[in-house]
């Protein structure tokens, strides 16, 4: 996204003139409607969906919460808010024999209370079904048509059984006129399968098909194909392991240039800031695919009494050339953090994966207390090599032939839950952040803390 607070008012329309494909897009302006009109059919859609699933689901969940963010565009210069954030998720499942089909939606709606212009609105639809296949084929099946000795329905996690699972995912986000630019949606097909290896390891492969649709910035609307093999088993009493291995194609239909303004101002928690004054950025989208592998393990140990420890480590390769995404990242972090359920984040535009080779190291422990308290700590540190070079803030002085990033993130969650009675539950919760990114393009150099109080009520 872009600066916006460092813009004024009455520069807005002209701002819009200079994002939608100002100067060179190659997208005729019928067919930039024709997408605007299935994004909003699809919103539509989704909506009417989600809501008639909503009033008949089996599990709902409400929460409220209210956010203190120190720089809500994670950039340079800081711009502090408050966001109120409200979000409904509701699911359901059936089981019939072998097969089990499940639906979930979840919607969320935010309020920044000083740039109100960033209000936004996102919601996410998916229905899924598995197949079971019983490890114990040659069994003859008993009164239920379940071979004998099966439990009714699906079994899990230490079996021998093999799945099939299918998932559809729809999404939507819808953001006010002022960034309206960055309205997308997501449709996504996985498929997905269980098959033991022996009675100590489980191999998942997997694949999925997503398309994703900016209406408004074309250039970055893609097609992703992933291929997935992962591998989990068993490492010692009350504790496991997973690998993974990925490999990821994106392609990008279109070739387009936008243009937008971008702007300096006054000194943030990161870097001291400069002054400039408006200029015009253009970004020239012509890139027809990218490439990229990724691999992770993961470690998973429980102790008694009430304690779980993971660590994973994850590795990014080098991408096959550099992936589209938009100069200025103001993609808001901490709403990734805070909102679980956000299928449509704006990662994607600001910082790909498919733009940089990486190291992430992630660490967490959780641990639960007397009184059903449990806390939650964790830490992540990401060494970033971007494919595109740095620059000062005034984008015209080369610093480096790559930007480098280090990135540490830290948290802490205390969360509480309240019987109400018969399968109702309040739970507050409580969670502190902190991030610190250390660039050598210094407008991507910041610090910050954020601070959450939620409340949430599940029947």
């Amino acid at each position: 996204m872009l600066i916006f607070n460092l813009i004024l008012p009455q520069n807005l329309n002209l701002l819009k003139r200079h994002v939608l494909c100002n100067g060179g897009c190659g997208v005729p302006p019928r067919f930039s409607r024709f997408l605007t009109m299935i994004a909003r059919h699809t919103f539509a859609l989704i909506c009417w969906v989600s809501f008639s699933f909503a009033a008949l689901a089996q599990d709902i969940e409400l929460e409220t919460a209210t956010i203190h963010d120190q720089n809500i565009f994670d950039i340079y210069s800081a711009t502090p808010d408050q966001i109120t954030q409200l979000q409904l998720n509701a699911s359901h499942d059936w089981d019939a024999n072998q097969f089990t089909f499940s639906a979930s939606y979840v919607g969320a709606f935010f309020r920044f209370n000083d740039l109100s212009a960033r209000n936004y609105h996102l919601h996410a639809l998916t229905v899924g079904t598995s197949y079971q296949f019983y490890g114990g084929e040659d069994d003859p099946p008993d009164s239920s048509g379940n071979p004998a000795g099966a439990p009714s329905g699906i079994s899990h996690a230490d079996s021998l059984d093999r799945f099939l699972s299918l998932t559809l995912l729809g999404a939507s986000q819808f953001d006010k006129i002022e960034f309206e630019q960055y309205d997308n949606s997501r449709i996504q097909g996985s498929l997905q399968f269980r098959q033991p290896l022996g009675s100590l390891l489980v191999s998942w492969p997997s694949y999925s098909l997503t398309y994703r649709s900016y209406p408004n910035l074309p250039g970055l609307t893609n097609v992703e194909h992933l291929l997935s093999l992962g591998i989990t088993g068993s490492t010692a009493p009350r504790g496991s392991f997973t690998a993974g291995f990925s490999y990821g194609i994106k392609h990008y239909p279109f070739t387009t240039v936008h243009s937008f303004m971008r702007g300096s101002a006054s000194t943030g928690v990161g870097k001291g800031g400069a002054s400039g004054g408006l200029y015009t950025v253009s970004d020239t989208m012509s890139i027809g695919h990218v490439a990229q592998p990724h691999a992770s393990l993961q470690i998973k140990q429980a102790f008694p009494p009430g304690t779980v420890f993971i660590a994973q480590f994850t590795r990014y390769a080098n991408p096959s050339t550099t992936a589209r995404t938009l100069r200025g990242q103001v993609g808001n972090t901490g709403e990734d953090d805070f909102f679980a359920g956000n299928a449509v984040a704006r990662g994607e535009v600001f910082d790909d994966h498919y733009a940089f080779s990486a190291n992430e190291i992630f660490l967490q422990i959780d641990q639960t207390f007397p009184f059903a308290l449990t806390l939650t700590l964790r830490g992540q540190y990401a060494s970033k090599k971007y494919s595109t070079p740095a620059f000062d803030l005034s984008d015209t002085l080369l610093i480096a032939d790559h930007r480098l990033d280090d990135r540490w993130e830290g948290a802490a969650v205390l969360s509480r839950p309240f019987a109400l009675g018969a399968a109702r539950t309040l739970e507050a919760r409580a969670e502190l952040h902190y991030f610190r990114n250390e660039s050598n393009a210094p407008y991507y150099d910041f610090r910050k803390n954020t601070f959450m109080l939620a409340v949430g009520v599940e029947f």
